[in-house]
């Protein structure tokens, strides 16, 4: 972030420097005027364009000197600024606090359809191993959970992808995109009831509750990952008739 070459200066001499993130964008300070002016040039694009939506990529930017409340605050200033209905994400897919139409259920209705998941796929690190089929079906099951319809092939890190070489020498690529398949065919099949049981079973607050509840959802993880092995429809009519 800090890629400003040294120059001579006397001992004790006051410097300034320019905040540039990533080596691409220079910010304003989040105590300044500049973010304000910033922020009231954005809105005014968008009105001006009648723009619906926009997205806050990056929104970590603001939070250079450890403040992510400088976010929140830019993101205000351009609400503030705003003449019409705009919606907004940023790039974790979570809307600034300040966007009131994200409140109101014909917005929620809306952006159903926007909500994904990650299929993690990574090679050894030092870290950690690398990811396995298991890995796969939790987060998988996660999302089916949830009801996403977007299933991303990536790390699950933010700002890395993945690539061809990575897919060819993952040991385990084609059973965890089969996985991935039927989990997404469970999703269009599975009722509300049953993704409340997974929630039960696996979600992550479960697991963290105690070490009783850790050996259950892993065994509930594996039994699943046996299961969906079949084929998704196969596992979805099975546990209608399956009592807990």
């Amino acid at each position: 972030m800090f890629t400003t070459d040294p120059g001579q200066h006397a001992a004790g001499a006051r410097v300034r420097g320019r905040v540039t993130a990533y080596g691409q964008n220079a910010l304003p300070d989040n105590d300044s005027t500049l973010i304000e002016e910033v922020a009231r040039k954005f809105a005014e694009f968008l009105n001006r364009c009648g723009i619906p939506h926009t997205e806050y990529d990056g929104a970590e930017l603001h939070a250079y000197n450890g403040r992510m409340w400088g976010y929140h605050k830019f993101a205000s200033l351009v609400y503030q600024n705003l003449d019409q209905p705009v919606t907004a994400f940023s790039s974790s897919g979570v809307p600034p606090p300040c966007y009131l139409e994200h409140r109101l259920n014909a917005t929620r209705r809306l952006f159903q359809g926007r909500l994904k998941g990650i299929v993690p796929i990574m090679l050894d690190e030092p870290a950690r191993p690398a990811s396995t089929v298991l890995d796969a079906h939790w987060g998988l099951s996660q999302m089916c959970a949830h009801g996403y319809n977007f299933y991303n092939i990536q790390k699950p890190e933010p700002l890395f992808g993945i690539n061809v070489n990575t897919l060819k020498q993952h040991g385990r690529t084609s059973a965890i995109l089969e996985a991935a398949r039927n989990w997404k065919r469970i999703n269009g099949l599975i009722q509300p009831a049953q993704r409340r049981q997974i929630l039960r079973t696996m979600a992550l607050k479960t697991i963290r509750s105690s070490r009783r509840a850790i050996i259950s959802s892993r065994a509930s993880c594996m039994s699943l990952s046996r299961a969906t092995a079949a084929g998704g429809g196969a596992w979805a009519r099975s546990t209608r008739t399956t009592k807990r």
